[in-house]
């Protein structure tokens, strides 16, 4: 939760994929909340008003879970939402006059993210919904120390920059209104 509240204000890409893995946390733990508050809450070490702030947040994030239906996959709609803004984002930014910096990294990322919808075999999903898989998929990688081929980082690397740009555009854009 807070971790949460930090990285949406400071960046919405990581936000995204540390929700994702909440997620991903919440599914292995079969949406018990007492199971949750074992493998996270208490092994923390936060203060009681802390600790209790933090499994109210794993309830909710459960009842939302439960009642969008996304116990098997997907994620929730209110990050769904902010996964849209980003490739309205994305087609504004590629649109427009001035974003030659955000134009130059999304020409390098591009047959990358080619490449990642083809190997997933979802090209109905966004381009910004498909970086982010490939980089939540990676993430999930280098936690189980599994071998990362040369060609995989590059790859990696050149859509975690472009996620990351757009990322700063959002947060300017976010400050702003």
């Amino acid at each position: 939760m807070f971790i949460s509240q930090n990285l949406k204000k400071e960046n919405i890409a990581e936000y995204l994929l540390y929700m994702y893995q909440i997620e991903d946390i919440i599914r292995a733990q079969q949406f018990d909340l007492d199971r949750l508050v074992k493998l996270v809450v208490e092994p923390s070490n936060l203060d009681k008003q802390r600790a209790a702030a933090l499994k109210e947040w794993y309830r909710r994030l459960v009842f939302e879970m439960k009642q969008e239906e996304k116990m098997v996959k997907g994620h929730l709609n209110r990050l769904n939402e902010v996964v849209a803004e980003l490739q309205f984002l994305h087609r504004d930014l590629l649109s427009g006059i001035g974003n030659e910096t955000y134009q130059r990294l999304y020409a390098i990322a591009r047959p990358n993210i080619l490449a990642l919808r083809q190997k997933s075999g979802n090209t109905q999903s966004g381009e910004i919904q498909a970086c982010l898989d490939g980089l939540y998929g990676y993430l999930l990688l280098k936690i189980q120390k599994k071998e990362i081929n040369q060609d995989t980082s590059e790859a990696m690397k050149s859509i975690q920059e472009m996620i990351a740009n757009l990322s700063a555009h959002y947060l300017n854009i976010k400050s702003i209104s």
